[in-house]
């Protein structure tokens, strides 16, 4: 499978549906989906609303213990589109695509920054109120300690407020 993750088709659409409004915000859609793919026995990692192949899509990144493969993609996107399509929360057309969440995985909740600690990790930190402006830390994840993300950088550790994190993501590090 590909990285785009082309394995979750709606069975009436070929992975078609609608569009997603521009007032939809993702949290709208994780907040629905995380539930019901976790009754199934899967972990919603994230979700991206955007553009592939020249047409809106909705991207699902999903995971379980032992991974996800193709088979699993295509079950999670035929349930998914037929829970979206009893709910509309989206209106228009768009293309419904499902994946892991690869080896680059984004770290997006605290159980995800417990989880991964040892792993090397890129974390772009938005800036404070006054200086605004952001951070890219790159080093190993500690964890979390006192509800900071802490990551150990050429420099020492580095400690920011979980809420100041804007995105990050296990970075892969090829051994000579």
């Amino acid at each position: 499978m590909d990285r785009r993750g082309r394995g979750g088709v709606h069975p009436r659409t070929g992975g078609e549906a609608r569009a997603p409004r521009s007032t939809v915000p993702v949290e709208v859609i994780r907040e629905f989906v995380a539930p019901r793919l976790a009754a199934m026995g899967y972990e919603l990692v994230d979700v991206r609303l955007g553009s592939a192949e020249g047409r809106r899509c909705i991207e699902l990144l999903v995971d379980k213990p032992g991974g996800v493969g193709a088979d699993d993609c295509q079950a999670v996107g035929e349930h998914v589109s037929v829970w979206l399509d009893m709910v509309d929360p989206v209106a228009g057309r768009y293309m419904l695509q499902v994946s892991s969440p690869g080896f680059d995985r984004p770290l997006r909740t605290r159980e995800h920054f417990e989880r991964f600690a040892g792993s090397q990790v890129v974390v772009v930190v938005r800036g404070s109120e006054e200086g605004g402006g952001r951070r890219r830390l790159r080093g190993q994840l500690v964890g979390l300690r006192e509800g900071d993300v802490v990551v150990r950088t050429e420099e020492g550790e580095v400690a920011v407020a979980f809420d100041r994190v804007e995105r990050a993501r296990i970075e892969l590090v090829w051994d000579d």
